[in-house]
């Protein structure tokens, strides 16, 4: 801001103003606040000002930022407006909006700023002035938005001269900048010649910052790989330097300029200057300070367009002086050490201005397709489809809760992330999931480049190594896609179990693979030892050029990207510190895997971008797709209906892992929680209690007609590795040690269950070929749908979060995750975001999924039905059992994913209304106080290990028929007490009659996970829940530790454990430790189960030998007999 000496940073008016500008020496001022601005961001870029259309009538692909009248309600006079327009009325938006400004302009100091700034075609000469300026009428001109190229110089020098303000943007070199100054001042001189005033013409010259240091540093460290000596610590010395000293001397020019002879008889004529804009002042490398391109650049007559983070950061820690013009010497000398280093300024700052005009053309071309088509087809506008079913109480309560979430700003408070919302404790430091989206899709080139340099390397496989939220999203990108044609195929390893490792290994060939080590904290002991293992393994062939094979995704300062450094990691790609890891998805933990495996990630961030326009603050409650699902989750949950079983289509069907950790992990605390049934095959209505949602994902394209009756019956009954990680983390560190091929950084206000979106999720989409922009474009559009302007009920996030948050608290707690087979591993990372989230302080969902479908009487009355729909991937199957439920009058959220780069908003949505539910049920969804327990006692058993050479002792209570029974005291005693004859099925019957209405079975395997373990256990499982009508979960350990673990020990003690543990046929060592992969697995098991009992859960643990096919087998025929 402009202002006389110090003063406040910023300021914000009527909703213009959303980014701050930092300056001195004129009066205070609305003029003064502004830049000129483009019309197309008078508004924040969400439109979360405006009221949108209910969200299951919009679809389609508006592109990012782009207003269409679908998004307005029917009939609402903008919309009709807009219906209307044609390119040739442009000008009469722009000349109402000039209007506007110039009240409130005309206030301060007249012909200082305010005006709006439209942007004109890059490399367009004078030919253009119509558009500026246009038709006929006296009217005061408006400003235009050129670039600093060689042709517009001509046109700026015209437009000025003709008395239209323009903004140059696009500045990098000074010699540029001169020569703008120089045709400003030639045409304040013409109009002075031709008799005509002065000053009321107003102009800046936007200055670009920080992309400066981004692109010389980069040759800097490139250059000091091979430099030694004085040279060398002169490269190092210029690190981060080069931005400010260039922008100094430029400022030395604009003083040069506006005070010597030429310009003193124009300042008499009442001339303005024009001012010099820093733009690009967002702090881009996270190991410099974050107010930095802000405190350096402090000085009269120029405006600073401060990021909303930085801005907040210097209010907060920030250090005001006048800067600008202190060392002005030491600029210079820096400018020459740069050139004796080798390097061109001018071929930097050349590249810089080429790369920036070609993302400036392709928007504005984009721009112009997007207003031809809102004119054709206005209301074609779609997200992915979104229906329910309740009972008529839980109905009339998610209402009233919408209407109520309406009334107090609900949406605006969780998209400020206001702690206030869920426990007042430190919320708002996890709400960063919100913004990455459009984080992502303002710079893709990482994510581009890694998929480029994938393919262009050869690379047959990557590899993610990681756990929790940073595999969930990955696998369901590797389910869901499978291996794109001309990319290398995508594997996930979350498992300490040595055949799981071994197997994975034996599927790739380590000459050909790119490793991505995912890891948000960089201490997280799985991916560590995963790392460790495969580093040695390429190491023994490469040396030490290992690292170029690995790529890190982590947060910044985290011990992976301070390892993956010294490692010289191929790449490391940064978290977000703000975003959990079951909220990750669509940061780099996501989209760096899905841009490697080939997927199209700005399609996926579109998508995803999509439906968080739909949730967006200025969409009503009920039109909030995110919304009325947190709502009917947290409310069900609240009436003890409590578990959400998640059908998604064959094509989706790895969704629920995902859905299983974001919902379990994020509200299995406190006593509370949704409970995630994942993979629970779909019965007839009468297999369930009167406990469960069920969350039907329907892939339109791909759907399963035996899933769509399954859903309806229910509804009518009622280098090669990689680092992602937190910068400085261990990982980050150990991936630098080891010459990772790049690091991803994670971001440290991201938990992460909510990564998906961030670097754990995008690295590996990367990876894996991807259209990771795609991914995130698909996000950003969720994300609008759930902005704080969009009304509660037309915000697809907060209308699903009060559906989870309100069932809940009726005891509706488990939350049954359905998805087409397309998108069928989408559960899995649901699983952990509703588990992770919810599961604490004795409440919780519980998200069931891969539980196939059945009729509704298999089911209680403690279920959310989830069917996440694949449109053009459903099954039928799925689909009549979705119906089935639904006539049953069981509670259904249908959920129309139009196609697998939809999924993206699928994250967004339910990670609001994960968000949602927590704040329905009182309690914070990004903490996971009971993960760490676990984690204690593994660490405590294997520093046994590591000091001893042996685990601790330990005796079954019972031996036989090739097996092994453990329990602790209490658990022994009361199945001792329910036995008369001990026999392996004697037992497990008492076991299993100890569940009640409203509990649920955990399956707890650890085992290897593939696909004939699973349906070994897929069999028992069922009959467990049509026998017992409860909800049924299983999980493979340790993965589950990092998501529905959470919600098994902090949620309500409603769960019933049967853990299976196994003697590994081949173990694996572990580099640098005594113990092994197996004895990992083995106390990571002894340490959860410790944890269960201690908490007083119905626990009991088979130990099934070396055969573990067949072990398995023996467990599910004395299941089958228990239940007989």
């Amino acid at each position: 801001m402009a202002a006389a000496g110090p003063g406040p940073a910023g300021r914000r008016r009527d909703g213009y103003l959303e980014r701050a500008c930092v300056g001195g020496g004129e009066p205070a001022g609305f003029t003064s606040d502004l830049r000129p601005v483009r019309v197309a961001r008078l508004h924040p870029r969400q439109p979360h000002h405006r009221r949108r259309a209910p969200a299951h009538r919009r679809r389609g692909r508006p592109g990012r930022g782009h207003f269409q009248p679908g998004h307005l309600r029917q009939g609402h006079r903008r919309q009709r407006r807009l219906q209307g327009l044609d390119r040739g009325d442009l000008q009469g938006p722009l000349r109402r909006t000039q209007a506007r400004l110039r009240a409130a302009r005309d206030q301060g100091h007249p012909g200082r700023g305010g005006h709006p700034a439209p942007g004109v075609r890059p490399h367009q000469g004078p030919g253009r002035l119509c558009e500026p300026g246009g038709g006929p009428g006296p009217r005061e001109q408006h400003a235009g938005d050129a670039r600093g190229s060689a042709p517009p110089v001509a046109a700026i020098r015209t437009l000025l001269t003709e008395g239209i303000n323009v903004n140059v943007t696009l500045l990098f070199a000074k010699e540029a900048y001169e020569g703008v100054v120089r045709a400003f001042v030639d045409a304040i001189e013409a109009r002075v010649n031709k008799g005509l005033p002065v000053d009321r013409v107003a102009s800046v010259a936007s200055f670009f910052v920080s992309r400066i240091d981004s692109a010389v540093d980069a040759l800097l460290e490139e250059k000091t790989k091979t430099a030694t000596g004085p040279d060398k610590a002169r490269m190092l010395r210029l690190l981060g330097k080069v931005a400010i000293a260039n922008a100094k001397v430029a400022y030395q020019s604009y003083k040069k300029t506006f005070s010597g002879p030429r310009w003193e008889p124009l300042a008499k004529k009442n001339a303005q200057t024009q001012r010099v804009l820093w733009a690009s002042t967002g702090t881009k490398n996270p190991s410099y300070r974050d107010t930095v391109y802000v405190e350096e650049l402090i000085g009269p007559l120029t405006v600073n367009t401060v990021p909303p983070d930085t801005f907040n950061a210097f209010r907060d820690h920030g250090k005001l002086r006048p800067s600008l013009e202190e060392d002005v010497t030491s600029a210079m000398d820096v400018l020459d050490d740069l050139e004796k280093s080798g390097i061109s300024l001018k071929k930097v700052t050349d590249d810089l201005l080429a790369d920036g005009l070609a993302k400036f053309v392709d928007p504005f071309t984009k721009l112009l397709k997007a207003v031809e088509r809102r004119c054709r087809d206005a209301n074609k506008a779609r997200i992915n489809e979104q229906t329910y079913s309740l009972p008529a109480a839980l109905e009339s309560e998610v209402k009233a809760r919408l209407k109520e979430w309406d009334g107090h700003g609900g949406t605006r408070r969780l998209w400020a992330g206001d702690p206030s919302l869920w426990t007042g404790t430190d919320e708002a430091s996890w709400i960063g999931w919100i913004g990455i989206v459009e984080q992502q899709l303002d710079d893709l080139s990482p994510l581009k480049n890694l998929q480029a340099e994938v393919k262009k390397e050869g690379f047959t496989h990557v590899l993610l190594l990681g756990m929790g939220g940073s595999s969930l999203c990955p696998e369901v990108w590797k389910e869901t896609f499978g291996r794109i044609a001309g990319a290398p195929e995508l594997h996930v390893l979350d498992s300490t179990d040595p055949a799981q490792v071994k197997a994975i290994e034996d599927k790739i060939d380590i000459d050909k693979t790119l490793f991505i080590v995912a890891s948000k904290s960089g201490s997280t002991l799985e991916p560590n030892i995963f790392k460790a293992y495969f580093f040695e393994k390429v190491k023994q062939k490469l040396g030490a050029k290992a690292g170029s094979r690995f790529v890190a995704v982590t947060d910044p300062g985290s011990n992976l990207e301070k390892e993956a450094r010294g490692d010289q990691f191929r790449h490391i790609f940064p978290g977000v510190k703000s975003i959990g890891g079951r909220y990750s998805a669509l940061s780099n933990f996501g989209m760096v895997p899905a841009a490697a495996m080939g997927l199209d990630v700005e399609r996926l961030l579109d998508e995803a971008e999509r439906m968080l326009h739909a949730c967006a603050p200025g969409v009503p409650a009920e039109e909030n797709p995110g919304l009325v699902l947190g709502a009917i989750l947290g409310l069900a949950h609240n009436k003890k209906i409590d578990k959400v079983t998640i059908a998604a289509s064959p094509g989706i069907y790895d969704l629920g892992a995902w859905l299983e950790q974001l919902l379990a992990e994020s509200t299995g605390k406190e006593g509370k929680g949704i409970v995630p049934v994942d993979r629970e095959r779909l019965g007839p209505p009468d297999a369930y209690g009167d406990d469960r949602v069920f969350a039907y994902l329907r892939l339109e394209d791909g759907a399963d007609s035996a899933q769509d009756a399954a859903i309806a019956a229910l509804e009518k009954a009622g280098k090669p590795f990689v680092a992602v990680t937190d910068p400085g983390s261990n990982l980050e560190k150990e991936a630098r040690g080891d010459q990772f091929r790049h690091i991803f950084p994670g971001v440290k206000s991201i938990g992460g269950r909510y990564s998906a979106l961030s670097n754990f999720g995008m690295v590996p989409a990367a990876a894996m070929g991807l259209d990771v922009e795609r991914l995130l474009d698909e996000a950003e559009r969720m994300l609008h749908a759930c902005a704080p302007g969009v009304p509660a009920e037309e915000n697809p996030g907060l209308v699903l979060g009060a559906i989870l948050g309100l069932a809940h608290n009726k005891k509706i707690d488990k939350v049954t995750i359905a998805a087409s087979p397309g998108i069928y591993d989408l559960g899995a990372w649901l699983e952990q975001l509703l588990a992770e989230s919810t599961g604490k302080e004795g409440k919780g969902i519980v998200p069931v999924d891969r539980e196939r479908l059945g009729p509704p009487d298999a089911y209680g009355d403690d279920r959310v039905f989830a069917y996440l729909r694949l449109e053009d991937g459903a099954d039928s199957a799925q689909d009549a059992a979705i119906a089935a439920l639904e006539k049953a009058g069981k509670p259904v959220v249908r959920i129309r994913v139009a196609s697998k780069y939809d999924l993206a908003e699928e994250f967004v949505r339910w990670e609001i209304a994960t968000a949602i539910a927590g704040a329905v049920m009182g309690i914070n969804p990004f903490n996971q106080p009971d993960v760490e327990a676990s984690k204690l006692a593994t660490r405590a058993l294997t520093s046994e290990y590591e000091k001893t050479g042996k685990l601790p002792a330990e005796s079954p209570f019972f031996e036989g028929e090739g097996v092994k029974l453990f329990a602790d005291a209490k658990n022994t005693e009361a199945l001792k007490g329910a036995v008369k004859a001990p026999s392996l099925g004697a037992y497990v019957k008492a076991h299993l009659d100890r569940l009640g209405k409203g509990d649920y079975l955990g399956l707890l395997a650890y085992v290897q996970m593939n696909a004939g373990h699973e349906e070994t256990l897929q069999a028992p499982r069922h009959r467990v829940r049509d026998k017992k009508k409860v909800a049924t979960c299983l999980g493979f350990g340790p993965r589950f530790l990092h998501s529905t673990g959470q919600a098994y020990k902090g949620g309500p003690n409603s769960g019933v454990f049967l853990q299976v543990t196994c003697d590994d046929a081949k173990d694996l060592p572990v580099p640098g430790s005594k113990y092994t992969f197996g004895i990992v697995k083995a106390a990571q098991a002894r340490g959860d189960f410790q944890v269960l009992a201690e908490r007083n859960r119905r626990a009991l643990r088979i130990h099934i030998g070396a055969d573990v096919s067949a072990g398995l087998r023996s467990l599910a025929s004395a299941i089958e007999k228990a239940l007989s």
